[in-house]
């Protein structure tokens, strides 16, 4: 049985192709209800296009349980997670996105504010070289000041991407 909290359905919407489209920002929903929106996600056989979820006080752990979730959505195709707290067990499922056997063909992702640090955003910037599809990658003001040549490496071998932010970070 496939059950999520009904306030939520008033922000899921099918598009014109038959994808779904979940804009969560700024909807309060906190780590408890992201670990319920993540179970959800992992049953449910929705197409789930887009996932927006920026600026709902997310931390590490449902962050985590979300992100193993949007590894079985296939068709998803923008990921904004901004704003919410990005450590190192949410890294590493935002990395199997990339390296998983069939791997999430994400265009955009956005990573704005998630105080990932150089750690944790290295280890995304080497899954994400797997990923050709990606084309807005945006990373700023993440306290990012060491892992300059892991983004480097990223930009010379990904030609694709075309909208990069690292603003508000010390290189």
């Amino acid at each position: 049985e496939c059950t999520a909290p009904l306030p939520i359905f008033d922000h899921i919407r099918q598009n014109a192709s038959g994808l779904v489209e979940m804009k969560l920002a700024r909807y309060g929903i906190g780590d408890k209800a992201t670990v319920a929106l993540g179970a959800f996600l992992s049953q449910c056989p929705l197409k789930v296009n887009s996932l927006e979820v920026s600026e709902n006080s997310i931390h590490n752990r449902g962050m985590a349980v979300l992100l193993s979730a949007v590894g079985r959505h296939q068709m998803m195709r923008v990921l904004d997670v901004s704003h919410n707290s990005i450590k190192w067990s949410a890294s590493v499922a935002l990395s199997r996105l990339f390296t998983q056997v069939e791997p999430v063909k994400l265009v955009e992702l956005k990573l704005s504010g998630c105080k990932m640090g150089d750690k944790n955003l290295s280890l995304v910037s080497q899954a994400i070289l797997n990923c050709t599809t990606l084309t807005t990658l945006h990373v700023n003001d993440n306290n990012l000041t060491k892992c300059g040549s892991s983004i480097a490496a990223l930009l010379s071998l990904h030609d694709g991407l075309t909208d990069v932010d690292l603003s508000w970070n010390r290189f």
